[in-house]
């Protein structure tokens, strides 16, 4: 058992009294990974980076595409549209849970995915790529969950009913993307997070529901902001957001962990933890390293991080042939007295009589002026080339005049190069949704899934959540690589070493988008099929009264066929020989 005093000490580590000091603390800490992202980004956006050139007056610093074209030229190659969600079973018990669960964490990102509010993994594949970091935070909109009905009611019956309805179909979660700037996860394993503290610059407007808040100058919120009073609507404060994890000893919670807001050195919200974990899930690329100093720039490597000289270098070098050029083209011109006057008459253009002062005064000289130096491009071209090894196929662009093998092997050499940050964008979505799961465990709340058919609906609750080792794949663009494998799969298919299912998941994914109603689909017109050839037709779909797919039902069900004939007898298969019948094999894909 553990000592009183040391459990008492641990529960108020966990149970934090002023946020300001940690921010600082932890500000330091990620000081440099966060100086390295901002340069990142500032390439990225053709800002230049942290080139320092002393410019002339009137010469702009040239700051070429290249950062841009390279990352989004990757970035496309990891789509999020079609993810791949599986949870392993164990037991063969696991397996109907299993089935059900990964239909839930399919449609908990489409809802993701389709939401429209803050397009997340979009968001994170651009973080880890760019800045080399990224973060998602897990919330649960608690306005979003139908309330239940009044115990009283007289129509309770049908309330609850329509309740259970609602609260089914609801869509509790948002998940949001953070700056990773923003975030300050607790140092070290980042998949075990022990807390986070999240900062923001928010105006004050926003401090309206906590009314209990005094600003510096002891003015409650409630009245100093009022609109018949003097106070700065658009004054700022230092917003800063603290989630620590359960404490569990021996497999119990002997503290919830502590949700606590402070803003400008003023705790305004703290009350135990309400999931019983960090609503976080941080990472960084994958393309760095961890160090035995423990710094974290290391880690948060990104695309751009490994020719960031180069990018400068490309900076610097277009900038002074730029500059060359225009003294070259439009030189200075070099004038004694009255240089108003010559400017004036000089800016006449190619072609105009210029009239100048009486004999004997001095005319306007150009300057001598050369021509950029052509070492300067061979120079370029060199820091093109060694960046072109890198990320070969995101600097040539786009060449429609290539083709099949040669085009193939270009995008194969784009995913070797994002491979880490394809595996961990994987990672995070996995854990988000593991998150997703423990805090419908914890909350006991309640989704419809459907998986398989689309009549397969059923009902996922509270002690349903009990797995949180969920894999997520989003699909790389690899045409390549698609086309091994569906030729693969149509082989074994044709050979019937494996079933359509297995060929549909594994082998046409990138093709099928629902493998269990696909082959339903594919059962229902075979049987339409040996319906219509048999001369089974049913009377209500000659009437046109009837949907053929219904009139199958309607067979696999043993109706709609009429007694035996003696055009039934001779019709070959039946239609419940075709139901057992397996889909076709060797018929590609459908």
């Amino acid at each position: 058992m553990i000592d009183p005093d040391r459990l008492a000490l641990m529960k108020m580590k966990n149970k934090p009294e002023k946020l300001a000091p940690i921010f600082e603390q932890l500000r330091r800490h990620y000081q440099s990974s966060h100086a390295e992202m901002e340069e990142l980004d500032s390439l990225y956006q053709l800002e230049g980076g942290h080139v320092d050139m002393q410019l002339p007056e009137g010469v702009p610093m040239h700051i070429p595409a290249t950062p841009a074209n390279i990352v989004d030229g990757l970035i496309v190659q990891l789509p999020i549209d079609r993810p791949t969600v599986t949870l392993p079973s164990y037991t063969k018990s696991d397996q109907v849970n299993s089935t059900k669960m990964q239909a839930w964490g399919q449609d908990r990102l489409r809802h993701i995915r389709e939401s429209g509010e803050y397009n997340t993994f979009e968001h994170v594949k651009a973080h880890l790529m760019v800045r080399g970091a990224a973060c998602n935070k897990i919330i649960i909109d608690e306005s979003r969950i139908p309330n239940p009905p009044d115990p009283s009611s007289p129509h309770l019956e049908s309330e609850l009913k329509i309740f259970e309805e609602r609260k089914a179909s609801a869509e509790p979660f948002i998940v949001r993307p953070l700056d990773p700037l923003t975030v300050f996860p607790s140092p070290g394993n980042t998949k075990d997070l022990k807390f986070v503290l999240e900062h923001q610059v928010r105006n004050i407007s926003t401090m309206d529901e906590y009314t209990n808040w005094t600003d510096p100058v002891g003015r409650k919120m409630a009245e100093a902001y009022r609109p018949d009073r003097a106070g700065d609507p658009s004054r700022q404060v230092l917003w800063l957001e603290h989630w620590s994890a359960p404490l569990i000893i021996d497999g119990e919670i002997v503290d919830e962990g502590w949700y606590t807001i402070e803003v400008d050195g003023e705790i305004v919200t703290q009350v135990p933890n309400p999931y019983l974990l960090v609503p976080y899930v941080f990472d960084y690329s994958g393309m760095g390293m961890s160090h035995h100093d423990g710094d974290p720039r290391h880690q948060s490597i990104g695309i751009l991080s490994k020719i960031k000289g180069e990018l400068n270098s490309e900076i610097r070098i277009k900038t002074a042939w730029d500059a060359q050029w225009q003294y070259h083209v439009f030189p200075t011109w070099l004038v004694r007295n009255n240089a108003k006057r010559a400017a004036a008459m000089l800016r006449k253009g190619p072609g105009r009589i210029i009239e100048w002062g009486p004999l004997g005064d001095a005319k306007p000289e150009l300057s001598q002026t050369k021509p950029p130096d052509a070492n300067m491009i061979t120079f370029l071209s060199k820091i093109e080339g060694s960046m072109a090894k890198y990320v070969a196929p995101s600097l040539a662009g786009d060449d429609s005049s290539e083709f099949g093998i040669l085009s193939s092997i270009r995008i194969g050499q784009q995913l070797k190069t994002i491979e880490p940050i394809w595996k961990n964008l994987n990672g995070m979505a996995g854990r988000t949704l593991n998150i997703m799961a423990r805090m419908s465990h914890n909350r006991d709340l309640t989704f419809k899934v459907r998986s398989g058919s689309r009549e397969n609906e059923s009902t996922l609750s509270g002690d349903d959540f009990k797995r949180y080792d969920f894999a997520v794949d989003f699909e790389r663009v690899d045409p390549a690589e698609d086309q091994r494998n569906l030729l693969i799969g149509q082989s074994l298919l044709e050979k019937k070493q494996v079933t359509y299912l297995t060929f549909a998941r594994k082998f046409a994914k990138t093709t099928i988008d629902d493998p269990e109603q696909e082959q339903e689909d594919l059962i229902v017109e075979r049987i339409i099929d040996q319906v219509v050839d048999g001369g089974h037709l049913i009377p209500a779909v000659l009437q046109g009264t009837q949907d053929p797919a219904e009139a199958a039902e309607g067979v696999l069900a043993g109706q709609g066929v009429p007694s035996a004939s003696p055009v039934e007898q001779n019709a070959g298969p039946s239609a419940s020989a075709a139901v057992r019948q397996a889909p076709p094999q060797g018929g590609g894909v459908v």
